[in-house]
């Protein structure tokens, strides 16, 4: 395996609601690369597996786990 280096601006370490939330402001406050670091093969962090309510905010609505993570990973994505 070669290595490969990359450089960036900002590298987010973890995924997981905080994570993508840093990284999508980050992007939408002008900073051009901005990369997110996930162990994990999937975005989204421990809400990926609560099929339960309770996240989201107000604006957003009451929202199961997965949902909740799929809308962040979505967002971060876009910015």
């Amino acid at each position: 395996m070669t290595r490969r280096e990359r450089r960036v601006d900002v590298l987010v370490v973890g995924a997981g609601p905080a994570g993508l939330a840093a990284a999508a402001g980050l992007a939408a406050a002008g900073v051009p690369e901005v990369e997110v670091l996930e162990r994990e093969q999937a975005a989204g962090g421990i809400p990926r597996h609560c099929a339960h309510g309770g996240f989201g905010t107000p604006r957003t609505g009451d929202l199961s786990g997965p949902v909740y993570a799929m809308r962040c990973a979505a967002g971060a994505t876009a910015a």
